[in-house]
């Protein structure tokens, strides 16, 4: 076999579990900072719980340009170690990969509720718990552009150029999440009935989102041409 050099092995991928494990924040940014640095010429696989970790991981790739993919890993049929079909977790998921489950949940919904599977009331509740997760992401992603953002350490203060508000969208905001508020973490009154919602009133609900989260794209990009 031909002899590799020292500098042969600088190409060699790096695989790693928890490498932020029991380190403070600051060293936590360092590690995500240099393996970022490592993949620029090299494969880098990182297995991660730690949420913030992998936010700083993606801030710094998104700053070197370089590209990262992320996918989750969860107990399925045949045991721990299944690639999760919606991709990476829900909390790390951006808006994009959010509307893109609730889309496809409502398809789901559809074929329990025609089939009368008792599993419906769940998996419709669980539709409205994500949909209003999804409406306080978009506060923080699109009105306000991730300039603060959960798991994320920096102020990113060069995104205020993309924050957009006025009168309309918090009032879509507002009316909207009251409307998923009905369905989700409170007991209904009993004025309202106790008839689940259908999956077309599911789809009112999602489209109701979506242009706002349209408007909110056409307003920003609108702001920093400005």
């Amino acid at each position: 076999k031909e002899l590799l050099g020292k500098d042969d092995y600088k190409k060699d991928a790096i695989v790693i579990d928890d490498p932020v494990s029991s380190l403070d924040h600051v060293r936590r940014e360092k590690v995500a900072e240099r393996l970022v640095a490592e993949a620029q010429d090299r494969q880098v696989i990182v297995f991660t719980h730690d949420l913030v970790f992998l936010s700083e991981a993606r801030y710094h790739a998104t700053k070197n340009h370089t590209p990262i993919r992320v996918l989750g890993i969860r107990r399925g049929p045949n045991g721990f170690g299944s690639l999760d079909p919606d991709g990476e977790p829900w909390l790390a998921k951006h808006l994009a990969g959010r509307r893109q489950w609730l889309t496809e949940q409502i398809a789901r919904l559809k074929k329990m509720h025609t089939d009368a599977n008792p599993d419906y009331e769940a998996q419709l509740r669980f539709f409205y718990d994500r949909l209003r997760e999804t409406w306080e992401k978009f506060i923080e992603e699109r009105l306000f552009a991730q300039v603060v953002s959960r798991f994320q350490p920096q102020v990113q203060t060069l995104r205020l150029k993309e924050a957009v508000i006025d009168d309309d969208l918090v009032s879509q905001v507002y009316f909207g999440m009251s409307e998923v508020s009905s369905y989700t973490g409170h007991d209904r009154p009993t004025g309202k009935g106790g008839a689940l919602a259908e999956p077309t009133e599911c789809e009112k609900h999602l489209a109701a989102f979506i242009a706002c989260l349209d408007e909110a794209d056409t307003k920003s990009k609108a702001a920093i041409k400005s």
